[in-house]
């Protein structure tokens, strides 16, 4: 986590940053590893739908003096959040399919041994939780008639409130990437202007020279969708988890904030290495990464899961 470094640096990491839990169950470079292929992938889409964005909003540009009015583009940013929307997909079910590997690492090894009286215990125990690996219901954040005709319990309400807060980023990314590709189209034409350029020419410059720049914005939207997307997708599995596990003895009840612990990790993130909280606990969801980082987006913390055996009250 922290601001973008080059990538020599993210990857040297401190002897601390591996555990026990992470060399059997839980790979945290290869998490990392994919919070930077999404943001990559995520910076090449989008800068080509950017480039489309700028092209729809000169088209209705109207300059009257030196009164420049430059256009939402209103095509692009559909296009826009569709792409976005992809991005928190794939990324959550990448989170959902470590989190199986993960969980399913643990139950193996603490599946009871067979007994004459239940040989298939391990087998049992294994294939219950084999319903993890069924499709999650999505949920529908333009549908709320729908939702309300249901009581969201579970993993349904889990579900439900990570993809409102994916749209609700997703919302906020694309209004910061196309309120500051507006505001530069808008600060060039007038440049341009007061250059004595006409009308035409200043917009082809304003093009030229919002084409050339590199937008952080871009890259920071990709990541954010990747880290909260990843994130996400494993806290649905860990609550699916537990209600395939309901009748085990065995459930996830703890999840501790992990960080791979490079040379550009942030002080919070540092501090928050190693904090264990329980799933039912309200700080759960309140350190969940990205959450608290100073880097915000560039954040790549995980949250890793325990299982443990229920005592019996």
């Amino acid at each position: 986590s922290g601001a973008p470094v080059e990538l020599a640096a993210r990857t040297k990491r401190h002897p601390s940053a591996t555990s026990d839990h992470e060399s059997k169950h839980c790979k945290l470079d290869d998490l990392a590893r994919c919070y930077d292929d999404t943001a990559r992938d995520a910076a090449q889409a989008l800068r080509r739908i950017r480039e489309d964005a700028i092209r729809e909003s000169l088209a209705g540009t109207s300059i009257k003096g030196t009164r420049v009015v430059v256009p939402i583009p209103k095509a692009a940013r559909k296009a826009m959040t569709e792409a976005l929307r992809k991005i928190a997909a794939t990324a959550r079910e990448t989170g959902r399919e470590t989190a199986r590997h993960e969980i399913r690492s643990q139950v193996a090894e603490m599946a009871p041994a067979p007994t004459p009286a239940d040989p298939t215990m391990a087998e049992r125990i294994l294939g219950a939780f084999g319903l993890a690996t069924a499709p999650i219901k999505p949920f529908d954040p333009f549908d709320p008639a729908g939702a309300a005709k249901r009581t969201l319990t579970g993993v349904d309400a889990v579900a439900a409130a990570i993809t409102d807060e994916l749209e609700t980023t997703l919302s906020l990314n694309v209004d910061e990437i196309l309120g500051q590709m507006i505001a530069g189209l808008k600060r060039e034409i007038v440049q341009a202007l007061a250059q004595e350029m006409g009308d035409q020419e200043a917009k082809d410059y304003a093009q030229r020279v919002l084409f050339d720049r590199s937008e952080t914005a871009l890259e920071k939207a990709g990541r954010e969708m990747a880290s909260r997307g990843i994130n996400g997708g494993r806290a649905e599995v860990a609550e699916q988890a537990n209600e395939a596990m309901a009748d085990t003895g065995l459930a996830v009840e703890m999840a501790t904030r992990t960080s791979v612990l490079e040379d550009s990790t942030c002080d919070n993130c540092r501090a928050l290495h190693g904090r264990e909280v329980a799933l039912d606990s309200p700080e759960y969801l309140a350190i969940m990464p990205p959450a608290e980082c100073s880097g915000g987006a560039w954040c790549r913390c995980i949250m890793t899961y325990g299982v443990t055996r229920k005592v019996d009250e």
